[in-house]
């Protein structure tokens, strides 16, 4: 695998968790898997994760204010 393109340190398998701010809302989403560098934490996603966090987003943007944490596996 490539090194990280951001500070060159290892790329591995792993998890990771992604916060998206709406108006006066949050989302967390816990638990993403990913391609993750164990140096500076920053995270990649495969087209279908990528697919399947746009319409969580796009569902919590319908939905009401507030603050939601969600497992990334309860809703994939």
């Amino acid at each position: 695998m490539e090194p990280c393109m951001r500070c060159h340190g290892e790329l591995i398998q792993g998890k990771t968790t992604q916060h998206y701010d709406h108006n006066e809302s949050l989302l967390i989403i816990r638990e993403i898997p990913a391609i993750v560098c164990n140096q500076c934490g920053e995270a990649w996603f495969s087209n279908e994760v990528i697919a399947i966090l746009e319409k969580i987003t796009s569902d919590f943007k319908k939905s009401k204010k507030g603050i939601n944490i969600t497992l990334y596996k309860d809703v994939a």
